[in-house]
């Protein structure tokens, strides 16, 4: 046992430290277990739906069960149908704020970045949310992270809209965000036209795909337990 704690403390506890210390790495954690909150809650409405099963459809209970279940399982579908969206905001805060950057504009260039790339149409021109839940997640932490790094290189490069001394702070924070805010619109833009036009296909299987291999490989029990460790 002594030997195994040494191993662990020698090799993987470093390994976790700068996971840990990591920005990236640490804004997908806190969005992660920002979420299980709603993901809990989410997984309780879905229970119901299965009571008709057990107790038969002939029955007050599961009439009522049936008539509302749209409604009972509404939480599941704004929290998981939305996780991408959710995981977005969350990683952009917590970026933001390790750079000590505008949070609200942050914010606000990731959502757009992941919309860009998640949001597709349907043949009446109509939204279709499928990659806004789970099925975005992977570009949703991409769009998160990148986006704000864009953010940041357009302020560190200070490419900005000045606007005189005179006018108003809500006004001239307006045109400081306009160069950044083209800029990021321009750089996903591009994403999905070559990942649609180029590939035929939507951003968000594109990154699943490629990070399909890394979380196939972590379904074992060695990597479970790293992750417990961790």
């Amino acid at each position: 046992m002594g030997a195994l704690e040494n191993f662990l403390n020698k090799y993987l506890s470093p390994i976790a430290e700068w996971m840990d210390k990591n920005r990236y790495l640490s804004a997908i954690k806190k969005a992660m277990v920002a979420m299980t909150p709603l993901l809990i809650i989410g997984s309780f409405c879905l229970i119901p739906d299965a009571i008709p099963n057990y107790i038969g459809t002939e029955n007050p209970i599961s009439q009522w069960i049936m008539a509302n279940s749209s409604l009972i399982t509404m939480p599941n579908t704004v929290g998981m149908g939305l996780m991408g969206l959710y995981v977005t905001v969350i990683i952009a805060y917590h970026l933001s704020q390790h750079y000590k950057l505008d949070v609200p504009g942050a914010t606000s260039m990731a959502l757009i970045a992941f919309l860009l790339l998640a949001v597709a149409f349907d043949e009446e021109g109509g939204w279709d949310v499928t990659y806004l839940g789970t099925k975005g997640l992977f570009v949703s932490m991409v769009a998160a992270i990148l986006a704000v790094e864009i953010y940041r290189w357009f302020k560190n490069k200070n490419i900005t809209i000045k606007l005189p001394e005179s006018v108003p702070d809500f006004v001239s924070n307006s045109f400081a965000m306009i160069p950044l805010a083209v800029g990021t619109v321009l750089v996903f833009l591009i994403i999905r036209i070559v990942c649609v036009n180029v590939f035929g296909i939507m951003p968000p299987l594109i990154f699943t795909n490629l990070l399909a291999p890394l979380v196939g490989s972590m379904d074992n029990p060695l990597a479970v337990t790293f992750l417990q460790i961790l």
